[in-house]
């Protein structure tokens, strides 16, 4: 990151800043020592524990329950998006 946090602290509350911050301290585990990748990953999707990277286990069955809506909503859009595309297809 090319911000001089240390000479200058209130950068952190840019938001473009502090989203490099929080996204790059959940993926390493700077925060806690728990990184996402130990909670998600090609062999785990654990929401709920996946909360300890930033907040122990704080509102983690709400974050599990939004996590998996969304992740929900995502993959019925991806089911229309390839539906739509067969059936443009084979016309």
């Amino acid at each position: 990151m090319d911000a001089d946090l240390e000479g200058n602290p209130q950068l952190a509350l840019n938001p473009t800043i502090s989203y490099r911050i929080a996204s790059l301290a959940n993926r390493a585990g700077w925060f806690t020592g728990k990184s996402l990748g130990d909670f998600i990953n090609d062999a785990v999707c654990d929401y709920r524990n996946a909360r300890r990277i930033i907040n122990a286990l704080d509102q983690a069955e709400k974050i599990r329950s939004d996590a998996e809506k969304l992740e929900a909503a995502l993959n019925v859009g991806k089911l229309a998006n390839c539906l739509s595309f067969y059936i443009t297809q084979f016309k």
